[in-house]
């Protein structure tokens, strides 16, 4: 989880706080359940934000061609 926290560039307080939120939990369904939530949020959040990466390349390199 950490690699796709890097990945979204996700601050350590935010990664504090999901930690908190794990430890006031009891049941270990519920435990799963919320990892799999925080996992599934940031491989969207990390697909996003490869799409605007290449999205702005696109633009940089329409520009950088355009002035030719």
């Amino acid at each position: 989880m950490v690699d796709l926290w890097d990945k979204c560039l996700v601050f350590q307080y935010e990664r504090d706080e999901f930690f908190e939120s794990l430890q006031k939990i009891e049941s270990s369904d519920e435990v799963y359940e919320l990892l799999s939530q925080e996992v599934f949020f940031l491989q969207e959040l990390s697909i996003d934000k490869m799409i605007e990466f290449e999205e702005r390349a696109y633009v940089a390199t329409f520009k950088v061609h355009s002035d030719y």
